[in-house]
């Protein structure tokens, strides 16, 4: 089957098949991670749900493809992966003040959230990836994943359930870094990860960060990722220099970097939240056997930028209304004629407080295009994107917006109801509250700086995340050293809506080079 990579002109589809994964992974050992009386992720051992998501993921053996020439999403390793059995590493203590072991912290505003809405379905997991100039030494990888330990202890932990809220925990053992699997974003299982919530993965010249949100959103996992490749190719004695867009490894984490910065700049006032109108969601066939389909189209930065400013918007706004439009197009006119087409955008608040938190710290805010069931030219939904632009992303409704969330929380009877009352309540919520509002995710982390001694190793990024069951559709964007990545991530096998939105672009003189894993053609 050819890999081969292409430009295009116009809008066509690389193929490029995933690998299989030709192992299966030996549980007997686990018993370490299971010292209290609270669990690390038991489920993930013995419930059905688990069970049957980690059996599907392991036991994908296809010889006809388990050797590819360039596949974007690929687990290349052969061998048993018991012989690496992660529960097997020796147990080591973290480096420097010994006090340092006994830390709890307290989960952020937003990560309480997450565990108790994740499902193996929707893991709220999100990937980071780095392509550098040659092929990734592992064992190279490993060590500078272990030496970055110390700087990040809010990151290094494990989870506890506590009587009123989970909580994280400094985690003793090393993670483990792993040839990157077939499946993108699956559901990170503790137990299988010596208790860690992120996973480095490797494949050729590829270095991915696999993040479940419960620990921070994607700025803090970005300052991670930089320092851990400034690393590696320290320890392979290339010459680089951190310039001041690296963290140190000589310094000790500051409490700005661990502090939740929800509660920092909560202002005990009225808040606000407006109700979000119910959303109309994208249907489509959905992969047989789960799993994510990506498309990722790569691109020069100045092209994009150029396309946009000519229409008077930024890249965010074009490519909100871009995603928007392409949903219209290729929606059910019936359900739209109903329900608008709201885009779900984080928005990094640390601009907005000049925060240093490595943890959580963004807002939501939705853009909303009723189309009443007909056509809507781009231009009309571009004036419009613009304009909810402007409105949404106001400091003063985005105050609010955090007073209110944080209100939540510090509201008695939330704080003190016990975590099983909590969980009901929350899922209940999550269900018919934030789901049914959102149609697609567009997350955008922007222009990512490397130093100048870096560049030449470091050739481009790439960002995907997890769906949940009622958004098809997302799209995570990255740009840095000029190229952009639009990386689409999909639940179903139609893609006729990333092929139109590529489309949209090249036949505007953007360049685009498309990689995909083709999980349709697997699943």
């Amino acid at each position: 089957m050819s890999a081969e990579r292409k430009h295009c002109n116009a809008a066509f589809l690389t193929h490029v098949s995933p690998g299989s994964s030709k192992a299966g992974v030996r549980l007997s050992s686990w018993a370490p991670a299971l010292r209290t009386l609270e669990p690390i992720g038991q489920t993930g051992l013995s419930g059905p749900r688990s069970a049957s998501h980690r059996l599907y993921c392991i036991n994908r053996e296809d010889s006809q493809h388990s050797v590819t020439l360039d596949t974007l999403y690929c687990d290349s390793t052969t061998e048993n992966i018991s012989s690496m059995n992660i529960m097997d590493r020796t147990e080591r203590v973290m480096p420097g003040n010994p006090d340092r072991e006994a830390r709890w912290y307290r989960l952020d505003n937003t990560a309480k959230m997450y565990p108790l809405i994740t499902s193996a379905k929707n893991s709220y997991v999100y990937r980071i990836a780095i392509n550098l100039s040659q092929e990734i030494d592992p064992n190279i990888l490993q060590q500078a994943v272990e030496d970055c330990k110390p700087r990040f202890p809010t990151i290094y932990v494990r989870m506890r359930k506590g009587l009123f809220w989970y909580y994280h925990e400094a985690n003793e053992k090393m993670p483990v870094v792993k040839p990157e699997p077939s499946v993108v974003c699956g559901e990170i299982i503790p137990s299988q990860n010596n208790g860690y919530y992120f996973t480095f993965f490797y494949y050729k010249n590829r270095i991915s960060l696999e993040v479940f949100h419960v620990l921070c959103d994607g700025s803090a996992a970005l300052v991670f990722l930089k320092l851990v490749v400034f690393r590696y190719l320290k320890l392979l004695g290339f010459p680089v220099e951190s310039e001041g867009l690296i963290l140190s490894l000589d310094e000790e984490p500051k409490q700005s970097e661990i502090e939740d910065s929800y509660v920092e700049n909560y202002e005990p006032t009225e808040g606000d939240r407006s109700a979000i109108a119910r959303a109309y969601h994208t249907s489509g066939t959905p992969f047989s056997q789960g799993g994510i389909g990506v498309i990722n189209g790569k691109m020069k930065t100045e092209q994009l930028k150029k396309l946009a400013k000519d229409q008077g918007a930024s890249i965010s706004q074009y490519l909100a209304a871009l995603l928007t439009y392409c949903i219209i197009e290729t929606g059910d006119m019936k359900k739209l004629s109903l329900l608008p087409v709201n885009i779900c955008i984080p928005v990094d608040m640390r601009k907005f407080y000049s925060s240093k938190t490595l943890r959580n710290f963004f807002l939501n805010i939705f853009t909303s295009v009723y189309c009443g069931g007909r056509k809507m030219s781009f231009e009309a939904v571009l004036d419009l994107m613009k304009e909810q632009f402007k409105s949404g992303v106001d400091l003063g409704k985005l105050q609010a917006l955090l007073n209110s969330n944080v209100s939540v929380e510090k509201n008695p009877f939330v704080r003190f109801s016990p975590l099983f009352l909590k969980l009901a309540l929350i899922k209940i919520g999550y269900k018919f509250g934030g789901r049914m509002s959102t149609t697609a995710i567009m997350s955008n982390i922007g222009n990512v700086e490397f130093p100048e001694s870096m560049k030449p190793y470091v050739l481009d990024m790439e960002l995907n995340f997890n769906i949940n069951n009622l958004c098809a559709h997302n799209l995570g964007i990255v740009s840095c050293n000029g190229i952009t990545t639009l990386g689409f991530s999909r639940r179903v096998y139609e893609s006729e809506l990333e092929r139109l939105f590529i489309t949209h672009l090249t036949s505007r003189g953007v360049e685009v080079e498309i990689l995909s894993n083709l999980w349709e053609d697997f699943a």
